[in-house]
């Protein structure tokens, strides 16, 4: 039976990606979930493009340099998780959809914002 090696980094990664609390969830609930790695996109941008979202919603958007941000934005909600080597965006609507994984709440998210890179967050139309 061939061995598995584990990565020199498994268990700090690990660590990592579990630092702070999960999203407590409610059925029926549609989650999309992204993680981007960050390179040298530092925490100010990310809130940046975060709070670009969020005024376009009208809600509190993150501090200066926040390393985590959780928000309801009406149709959907937000938890943002800055790590070392990566970011994560849960993004979660409490609602049911006909058929299975038939609607995605990643769908809720305007499109401009989506695709805009962090490191080049302009202003998008409202």
């Amino acid at each position: 039976m061939m061995q598995l090696n584990e990565h020199p980094l498994r268990q700090r990664l690990f660590n990592e990606s579990h630092a702070r609390p999960y999203a407590e969830l409610t059925v029926p609930v549609q989650v999309s979930y992204l993680v981007l790695l960050t390179g040298e996109v530092s925490p100010k941008k990310e809130c940046e493009h975060l709070r670009a979202l969020a005024e376009r919603f009208a809600v509190a958007p993150p501090v200066d340099n926040a390393m985590h941000y959780d928000a309801d934005f009406g149709r959907f909600s937000i938890k943002w998780e800055k790590h070392t080597e990566f970011s994560s965006y849960s993004f979660f609507a409490h609602k049911e959809c006909k058929k299975p994984f038939s609607c995605k709440v990643i769908d809720e998210v305007p499109n401009e914002w989506r695709i805009q890179p962090i490191s080049a967050t302009l202003p998008f139309k409202k």
